[in-house]
């Protein structure tokens, strides 16, 4: 009698066999030290921590799970909510839901595949903040305040300015120094989450200044010069910057150079790196008119300040080694048979072999789209048309290349990708996107997501991602290239990286010819 065992059972496993003769549990635990009830209904959750108390509504994915499902996800919800409390704490979670109760007790159970993988999220996320959960079933007559929270909400607490209206304002008056809507009274510093805000709140004084020399249409295209990502960083400068010319009745267009220069030592005694003044100093120049035939970006007592800003503060690279890719691999390897994965497991394997294969960024795996693809008999080949962060005048997008790899099926992409093309094609409707959700409604992701997934797959390999965030997969990879001999040209190529300085300055990091080379290289163990 022959048993089959998941990917799961094997990752679980792997971890006993790693763990067992050194990991322990307390037999007894000192008393808890805070009680927090919890509650969920089929609209959201609620909490009452020792009286303070949160909430919130289901999405329209939460709402569909099992109500004890739900209810594990108020208790994780929960303890998020008040995480800065409850670090190096002994919690007493209440809750009326007796299933609840036992898989956090028992960290898990066998009943429900999905209670035991909220019960582990919960108990993963409470390990890594020292926290220990002790849970008591509270009779629900006695649980008033957490059920109220899950069911009375308070939807109308956000409110704004009309977007046209405050940029009449802001383009009269300048952008305004204090927040009166902020019951703190602090000054404005945060950028918007969007560019067309960013746009609204802190571009219209580049608008102004570019109006005042050419047409608006001229403007416009101008203005689109600046890529939403860029937009971004600068709006924090520029709202910073009227606020510096509001209090030292500064023209903010037409600086004296002694003012730029009291505004970057504000900044720098704020204790902003080097690499935040750049930023700042591309912002002034973007937004400044030229002083004595200089821009405020290169005018020499700028440029000088900047080099003093390095010597004083000098950068640092965030990583001085970089994670070897083998265990990466071989938890990927775990991950088979493909066709049994799950689409999650499926979905993350795909994400994690295009991001070692490729070298390649979160935002060129969000691009692939299959509408731009085609499939030949050993390959797949994508042509993105759209920008890349490399993009520039005199640069054309390469193809992206995924051939199969003979040497290790369980490692090939062109088997991976192929199979999460095949299991997606019913269920992602007009989305051409090739990255979609593995939950409902199965809309294309964002690469915040693409990002996270990625995250995932390193923590479950072992991978501290305390220490590397997901865009070191790039690192990773090239280096283990370079180290295996793959030729500089190539890694360059598959990178999308212009000079070898680039890389020897970012990416070549220790490790603890064609788009062939570079992938079976990355994806030796």
């Amino acid at each position: 009698m022959h048993m089959a065992i998941s990917t799961d059972m094997k990752l679980d496993l792997r971890w006993w066999i790693h763990n067992l003769c050194h990991e322990k549990r307390r037999i007894h635990k000192c008393n808890p030290q805070i009680s927090m009830s919890c509650d969920a209904s089929t609209q959201g959750w609620g909490v009452d921590c020792e009286g303070n108390k949160s909430g919130g509504r289901w999405s329209s994915c939460e709402a569909a799970h099992h109500i004890n499902v739900l209810e594990l996800l108020a208790i994780f919800y929960s303890l998020k909510s008040f995480e800065k409390t409850i670090i190096g704490k002994h919690m007493k979670i209440l809750s009326d839901n007796t299933t609840a109760v036992a898989y956090i007790n028992n960290m898990g159970g066998v009943g429900s595949v999905e209670c035991n993988n909220v019960a582990r999220s919960i108990w993963i996320w409470c390990i890594s903040r020292e926290i220990w959960l002790t849970a008591t079933h509270l009779p629900g007559a006695l649980n008033v305040e957490a059920d109220h929270e899950s069911r009375v909400f308070n939807d109308r607490t956000e409110w704004h300015l009309d977007k046209d209206i405050f940029s009449r304002i802001v383009n009269i008056f300048g952008c305004p120094t204090i927040d009166l809507w902020n019951p703190d009274n602090a000054f404005i510093e945060s950028a918007t989450s969007t560019s067309q805000e960013v746009e609204i709140n802190c571009m219209p004084g580049v608008r102004e200044f570019l109006e005042r020399q050419v047409s608006r249409q001229a403007a416009d295209i101008i203005m689109a010069s600046w890529r939403p990502s860029t937009r971004n960083q600068y709006a924090v400068y520029i709202n910073r910057w009227f606020q510096f010319c509001s209090r030292s009745q500064t023209d903010p267009v037409s600086p004296r150079i002694n003012k730029v220069l009291d505004y970057l030592s504000e900044l720098f005694n704020s204790g902003l790196s080097y690499s935040c003044l750049n930023t700042a100093r591309s912002a002034l120049s973007a937004l400044c008119s030229s002083t004595h035939q200089h821009s405020i970006g290169s005018h020499p007592l700028v440029v000088r300040f900047c080099k003093g800003v390095f010597n004083l503060r000098p950068t640092v690279p965030r990583y001085s080694r970089m994670w070897d890719v083998r265990p990466v691999l071989q938890y990927l390897r775990l991950c088979t048979p493909i066709r049994e994965l799950s689409l999650k497991d499926l979905t993350m394997k795909c994400v994690m072999l295009l991001s070692l294969v490729l070298a390649a960024r979160c935002q060129s795996l969000h691009l692939l789209n299959l509408s731009e693809m085609r499939k030949e008999d050993d390959c797949f080949v994508f042509v993105t048309s759209r920008l890349l962060k490399q993009s520039r005048p005199g640069y054309s997008n390469p193809q992206v290349v995924l051939s199969r790899y003979t040497v290790d099926e369980k490692l090939c992409i062109y088997n991976t990708l192929e199979e999460y093309i095949s299991r997606t094609e019913s269920i992602r409707g007009n989305t051409s996107q090739l990255f979609i959700s593995f939950i409902k409604p199965f809309k294309a992701v964002s690469k915040s997501t693409i990002s996270r997934w990625i995250r995932v797959v390193m923590e479950k390999a072992g991978i501290d991602v305390t220490v590397f965030k997901p865009h070191s997969v790039r690192a990773a990879a090239s280096s283990k290239a370079k180290q295996n001999g793959v030729p500089m040209d190539t890694i360059l190529a598959t990178a999308g990286w212009s000079s070898e300085s680039t890389f020897a300055r970012f990416y070549d990091k220790t490790i603890n010819e064609d788009h062939d080379v570079f992938s079976v290289n990355v994806l030796k163990l």
